[in-house]
């Protein structure tokens, strides 16, 4: 199941809006006797609030409430589903949650580039999808990007000594950043030295998939470290005005 986890801080409210009224309807029905879809609708709603909040509370951990609330919709058939009130109050409590953060939300989302977003997608797909190598290998073509960007906002005419044509492979990045920290007046936060470094050698593994098993902590671990570092103010590239978002 794929969420479009860039549109969904500016589309949660509409989806339960008009989904969580389906399931109002479709309830309401089944009272009645009429044979509906009622539990397959109401566990795959449930699901994509899950990748959701569960995406928004790893963006920042104050929105992590998002996410026990939604549990309160329960596990699905298998558990009391306690009835049109409680789900309508779960519903509520969740859009005035929402309320808290989303001017918040859509501020940070917006600082991504379309290349950017189209990694981040990817990356937390392949991550729930537990295809980890691929979410791996996407967070470290999303870092290239950002700190492609960074350096050259920073100082261009250096990284040109290297390569006039600015093409770097991510691995020739890190190692021009690191040890030109001065260079670059130091544009990057020292906590974030090692997520470059370890999303690089990471990077080097995938190709040995193989041979090198990653598990579900590591691959949530650098995930969540590149969360960090994209949303990290220090390491936002303002868009310019009539350049393209890429």
């Amino acid at each position: 199941m794929k969420v479009d986890v860039i549109e969904c801080a500016v589309t949660f409210e509409a989806f339960l809006k008009n989904d969580a009224q389906v399931i109002l309807d479709k309830d309401a029905k089944r009272r009645k006797g009429e044979d509906v879809d009622f539990w397959h609708f109401f566990d795959k709603f449930r699901d994509i609030l899950s990748r959701i909040t569960d995406f928004l509370s790893r963006v920042d951990s104050r929105y992590s409430k998002l996410s026990k609330i939604h549990s309160h919709l329960g596990a699905g058939q298998w558990m009391n589903f306690g009835g049109r009130e409680p789900f309508k109050e779960v519903i509520q409590d969740l859009k005035t949650e929402y309320q808290v953060h989303k001017s918040d939300l859509t501020s940070r989302l917006s600082t991504l580039y379309d290349d950017e977003k189209e990694r981040l997608n990817e990356a937390f797909h392949s991550l729930k999808e537990e295809c980890f190598w691929s979410s791996v290998a996407n967070c470290a073509v999303l870092l290239e990007s950002r700190l492609l960007k960074i350096l050259t906002e920073s100082n261009a005419e250096f990284l040109k000594t290297k390569n006039g044509q600015l093409r770097f492979s991510f691995g020739e990045l890190v190692d021009i950043y690191l040890d030109n920290k001065n260079e670059f007046k130091n544009c990057i936060p020292d906590r974030h030295d090692y997520v470059l470094k370890l999303l690089n050698k990471y990077r080097i593994f995938s190709v040995h998939a193989k041979q090198v098993i990653i598990d579900q902590n590591e691959a949530d671990a650098l995930f969540n470290l590149t969360l960090s570092f994209i949303f990290d103010p220090k390491c936002v590239v303002t868009k310019r005005k009539g350049s393209k978002k890429k």
